[in-house]
C-alpha cells in the first residue's frame, strides 16, 4: 500500500498520517516516526525528512484543513455547551429551590470553562478639560525636547 495515492489530496497513506500527527500538535520528527519506519535512521536525518515532508503544499494544506476542522468543532460544542448552560440558568431563575445552589454552582463553572461569565473591570478616570490640556502640553514639551517634530501639522 506505500506510495498509494490517497483522495483529491495526493497523498499517501503515510503522509496522511504524519499530516493528522502533525495536526494532533505532535512534533514534526515524533510524527514522521510514527508515520513511517525509521529504525535505521539518524535523528538528523528523521528531522531533515520531516521538514521535507511538511515543505509538500498537500501535505501543508491537509494540517492546515485538519486544524480548521478540529477548531471548528470545539467552537460547535462550547456553543453548545454556552447553550445548555443559559437554558438551565433559566431555567434555575424560575424554579431554583435553596437546595439547588450547588447545581446553580456547577452550572455557572461550567459556562465558565467555555468562555462565558468573564469578569470585566473597567476603569473610568474623570478629567476635567483644564488637566487634560496640561496633560497635552506637558506631553508635548517632551516630545519637543526629544526633537520630535510633527511635519503633519506645517
Amino acid at each position: 500500500m506505500t506510495g498509494k495515492v490517497v483522495g483529491k489530496k495526493n497523498l499517501t497513506p503515510k503522509q496522511l498520517q504524519f499530516s493528522q500527527c502533525v495536526a494532533d500538535g505532535m512534533s514534526l520528527s515524533d510524527s514522521y516516526r510514527k508515520a513511517y519506519k525509521t529504525d535505521r535512521m539518524k535523528a538528523a536525518t528523521i528531522r531533515t525528512e520531516a521538514c521535507k515532508l511538511m515543505v509538500n503544499p498537500h501535505v501543508t494544506t491537509m494540517v492546515e484543513s485538519i486544524q480548521a476542522r478540529k477548531e471548528r468543532s470545539i467552537t460547535v460544542h462550547a456553543v453548545s455547551v454556552q447553550d445548555r448552560v443559559m437554558d438551565r440558568l433559566e431555567l434555575y431563575s424560575k424554579t431554583a429551590q435553596p437546595s439547588d445552589s450547588v447545581k446553580v454552582s456547577a452550572t455557572v463553572w461550567l459556562g465558565k470553562t467555555c468562555g462565558m461569565f468573564k469578569e470585566v473591570t473597567e476603569t473610568v478616570v474623570n478629567k476635567s478639560a483644564a488637566e487634560i490640556r496640561q496633560e497635552l502640553e506637558r506631553r508635548l514639551m517632551m516630545l519637543d525636547d526629544m526633537g520630535v517634530e510633527d511635519k503633519t501639522l506645517q
